[in-house]
């Protein structure tokens, strides 16, 4: 909403580490994140787990955000004498996230990180490759599953085979409907079911590849 050129995260440690350093001496400080996405979450720990208040899980979800955003983050040690000035000197403080080159636009980070996800949709591998590699919508026939409680117009993660999250979206249909079309062609759905099943699941335009 600020438009701010840099996020500054004040935590109780230097930055992140590829490991916790409370517990491990061969931690490393990770002084600069190119591509927030390729991060291993699973490696730096959950909520309240090595940082204070929050977790460094919280802290690089927040820097995600902001890059996405076209805006640098900065996880740094607020004990740190002048740590502010040092940083947006772009002073070696910390860990830097670059970034990205173009600001994704306000309607698709409100769907990728603010909204409350009601449920998950479960995708084959080709699926996923339509998504990521080619910016489709999400179509029926890709779908292998779904739960949770949603209804049409609420947001859901769309995750592949293996459990891992692919996308975010708004669904055009609620649960019971992704159920009875998971695996029908949009065609097939429509003569099976009506020509109001003759839609995409996720449209492209209400959906956030991660």
């Amino acid at each position: 909403m600020l438009d701010a050129d840099v996020l500054v995260l004040l935590s109780d440690v230097e930055g992140l580490y590829d490991r916790d350093p409370r517990h491990d001496d061969g931690a490393v400080l990770v002084s600069r994140v190119d591509d927030v996405d390729d991060l291993d979450v699973a490696t730096i720990g959950g909520v309240g787990s090595y940082v204070g208040s929050g977790g460094m899980r919280t802290k690089v979800g927040s820097a995600r955000v902001a890059v996405r955003s076209a805006t640098h983050a900065v996880v740094a040690d607020a004990r740190r004498p002048e740590v502010l000035p040092h940083v947006l000197a772009g002073a070696p403080v910390g860990t830097w996230f670059v970034a990205h080159a173009t600001r994704v636009e306000a309607r698709r980070l409100w769907i990728g990180f603010a909204l409350t996800v009601h449920g998950r949709i479960h995708v084959d591998d080709g699926a996923v490759a339509a998504l990521r590699e080619r910016g489709t919508s999400l179509l029926s026939v890709g779908v292998t599953r779904a739960d949770g409680t949603f209804t049409a117009g609420d947001a859901v993660e769309v995750v592949d085979p293996t459990g891992r999250t692919v996308a975010r979206g708004l669904s055009n249909y609620d649960v019971a409907d992704v159920l009875r079309l998971a695996g029908h062609s949009t065609g097939a759905a429509a003569e099976a079911f009506g020509h109001r099943y003759a839609r995409e699941v996720i449209h492209r335009d209400d959906l956030v590849v991660l």
